[in-house]
């Protein structure tokens, strides 16, 4: 869960408890995703971070040119994302090392990854790469 300002709250969802929350540097932008215990957030700022779901610890951060545009999407331990620099970036979503990088000629704006094909849109176009 999100509040409208800079922090993540993860709640317990059997109690209704806090369990813990996450504060970011910027305001929390764009839906969360999660996989394997760990959760990535952007913020308005243009900062990607890899939080660690049982105990709300950053695990990784980095920041990108321009404004990410796309909420994260994740497939097999790889996070995409589409930035303000007109480019669409993957990252290991354990260690936040940059895997590759695919230069666009507008900015990426939505990410869907289904059966190892990434589909996205840019501009006025949708594209598929088998990855």
């Amino acid at each position: 869960m999100t509040n409208d300002e800079s922090t993540l709250i993860a709640v317990n969802l059997e109690n209704g408890k806090e369990q813990w929350t996450f504060e970011t540097e910027g305001k929390l932008w764009r839906s969360p995703a999660a996989q394997n215990n760990i959760c990535l957030v952007i913020t308005d700022n243009s900062h990607l971070y890899a939080i660690n779901i049982d105990k709300g610890k950053l695990i990784w951060d980095t920041k990108k040119e321009g404004t990410i545009y796309t909420s994260p999407c994740i497939q097999g331990g790889i996070a995409y994302v589409g930035c303000g620099d007109k480019k669409l970036y993957a990252f290991d979503i354990y260690s936040g090392m940059q895997l590759w990088m695919l230069q666009l000629d507008q900015n990426a704006e939505k990410i869907v990854v289904e059966k190892n094909i990434m589909y996205f849109t840019s501009g006025n176009n949708v594209f598929a790469y088998k990855l």
